[in-house]
């Protein structure tokens, strides 16, 4: 059976380090839920915008159902891996049902991925902590699409990722060690 690591986030959390970390440590293929989206957009001759790919999502899962990117994703995947970008219930549903995995929530305050975000510089991100609100408020009311705060219940570990990357790492390594997972 399929061995998945999900990890579930908010703009900003560090999933993306998270996963690469986990990654580098147990060799494990890292897989983004937004290559499905990205291989539909390249399909429709679309740019790969925040707004197209939440486009393209919302109306695959209207179309299909809600767990259709999960299921496409599965037919990719072979052995053990991390899969990223993970916000809608149906979604964690499925590969729950289908796979051997973990749910890894990582938890950072609002005001700590905003200044990540600062940081980071990518154009996409809000120019202020309102928006940034606003952003993730649509983002978790958008129809058939993601609900964070569902996600969150569905979780087997929780990272409070509001430090630095020593302790970030070392709360990676308690989960390792503790998951029957690896």
């Amino acid at each position: 059976m399929k061995k998945i690591i999900a990890i579930i986030w908010f703009n900003a959390s560090w999933k993306d380090t998270i996963a690469e970390y986990i990654s580098k440590k147990l060799w494990i293929k890292i897989y983004s839920i937004s290559w499905v989206i990205k291989k539909e957009a390249d399909k429709q001759g679309l740019q790969k915008t925040r707004d197209n790919l939440i486009d393209i999502a919302l109306k695959m899962a209207k179309k299909h159902w809600k767990q259709v990117l999960a299921e496409r994703l599965l037919e990719e995947i072979k052995n053990k891996w991390i899969i990223v970008w993970m916000r809608v219930p149906e979604q964690l549903n499925y590969i729950r049902d289908n796979t051997e995995s973990i749910f890894i929530w990582v938890r950072t305050d609002l005001e700590k991925r905003f200044e990540r975000m600062q940081n980071r510089e990518l154009y996409w991100d809000p120019n202020n902590l309102d928006e940034l609100i606003k952003l993730e408020k649509k983002e978790n009311n958008l129809p058939n699409i993601s609900n964070t705060e569902i996600c969150l219940q569905k979780c087997d570990y929780i990272i409070d990722n509001n430090w630095n990357l020593e302790e970030l790492f070392n709360q990676v390594d308690e989960i390792i060690k503790k998951s029957e997972y690896f």
